[in-house]
C-alpha cells in the first residue's frame, strides 16, 4: 500500500520547525535590542513583525499537514476495511482478520487526531505569548504526524498479513473446486468409455459415437493439475475440467439418444418379424388343416 501525502507534509513541517527555531532566536535577540537601544526600536519592530508572520505561516502549514495526514490515513483504513470484510467472509475469526481490525480501529482513531490549540495571530501586542503558543502547537503537530506515521506503518503490516492469509484461503478454495471438477470429469470419462464399449454396432449413425470418442480423448489428455500451482492456473484448470465435462456429457447424451433410437428401431423390427412369422405359421396351419 503506498504511503499517503503525510510524508511530504512531515518534511515540510521539519522545515517549518527549522524556521521557527531561527525565529525564536531572532526574537530573543530583538528583545535584547529593544532593551538596550531605543534607536533600534523601529527596525526591531519591523523584523519582529516579519518573523511573527512567518511563524504564523508555519503554524498554518502544520495544520494543513495534520489534515492531509488524517485524510490519507482514513482513506487507507477504509481500503483495509474492504479487505477485512472479504477475509472475514472467507475465514471468520482468523487471527489475521482480528489483527487487521485492531489496526483499522487504531488508524481511524489516529486519523481523527488534531492539535486543538488555536493558532496564534500576528498581533505584536501578544508577540511573546504567541511564540510560546506556536511552539506548543508545532510540537503537538509533530507528535500527531509521528503517531499517524506509526499507525500507517502498523496498518501496512496488518494489511500484508491479511492479504497473504486471504490469498491462501482463496487458493485453497480454488484447489478444492478444481479437484471437484476433475473428479466429476473423471466420472464422465468413465461413463463415456463404458457407453462406447456398450454401443459398438448399436447405433444407426456411428459418427455420434466417434464424437464421443473425440470428446473423451480430448478431456482425458488434460493435465491433472496446474503446472505452477498459482491461483490463476488453478482456476484455469477448474474451468477447463468443467468445460471438458460439459462437452463429454453432451456427447454422452447424444450417443444415449442414438442408442435408444437404434434399440427402439430394433424392437420395432423384431416385432414386425415376429408378427410376420406368426402370420406365416397361421397360414401354414390353415393350409395343413391343423386346428388352432
Amino acid at each position: 500500500m503506498p504511503r499517503g501525502s503525510w510524508g511530504d507534509a512531515a518534511a515540510a513541517l521539519r522545515g517549518a520547525r527549522a524556521r521557527r527555531r531561527r525565529t525564536t532566536t531572532v526574537l530573543t535577540l530583538v528583545g535584547t535590542l529593544l532593551l538596550g537601544a531605543a534607536a533600534g526600536v523601529a527596525y526591531a519592530h519591523a523584523q519582529t513583525r516579519d518573523l511573527t508572520q512567518a511563524l504564523v505561516r508555519d503554524v498554518a502549514a502544520a495544520a494543513r499537514a495534520q489534515e492531509a495526514a488524517g485524510h490519507d490515513l482514513d482513506r487507507a483504513a477504509r481500503d483495509a476495511a474492504a479487505l477485512l470484510t472479504a477475509l472475514e467472509e472467507k475465514a471468520e475469526g482468523d487471527p489475521a482478520a482480528t489483527a487487521l481490525r485492531r489496526s483499522i480501529d487504531d488508524a481511524r482513531a489516529q486519523a481523527a487526531a488534531r492539535v486543538d490549540l488555536v493558532p496564534p495571530d500576528a498581533h505584536l501586542g501578544t508577540l511573546f505569548f504567541d511564540v510560546g503558543a506556536a511552539q506548543t502547537y508545532l510540537d503537538g503537530s509533530d507528535d500527531v504526524l509521528a503517531g499517524t506515521s506509526a499507525a500507517e506503518a502498523a496498518l501496512e503490516v496488518a494489511i500484508e498479513a491479511a492479504q497473504t492469509r486471504y490469498d491462501e484461503v482463496v487458493l485453497k478454495e480454488a484447489r478444492a473446486t478444481a479437484a471437484q471438477a476433475r473428479a466429476a470429469l473423471d466420472a464422465s470419462l468413465a461413463a463415456g468409455e463404458e457407453l462406447l464399449a456398450g454401443t459398438e454396432g448399436a447405433v444407426a449413425d456411428d459418427e455420434v459415437r466417434a464424437g464421443l470418442r473425440r470428446a473423451v480423448d480430448v478431456a482425458g489428455a488434460l493435465p491433472g493439475a496446474p503446472a505452477d500451482g498459482s491461483l490463476q492456473a488453478t482456476e484455469a484448470s477448474a474451468r477447463s475440467f468443467a468445460e471438458a465435462r460439459v462437452a463429454v456429457d453432451a456427447a454422452l447424451e447424444r450417443v444415449r439418444e442414438e442408442h435408444e433410437a437404434w434399440r427402439a428401431e430394433q424392437e420395432r423390427l423384431a416385432a414386425e418379424e415376429a408378427a410376420r412369422a406368426a402370420a406365416e405359421l397361421m397360414s401354414y396351419q390353415r393350409a395343413a388343416g391343423v386346428p388352432f
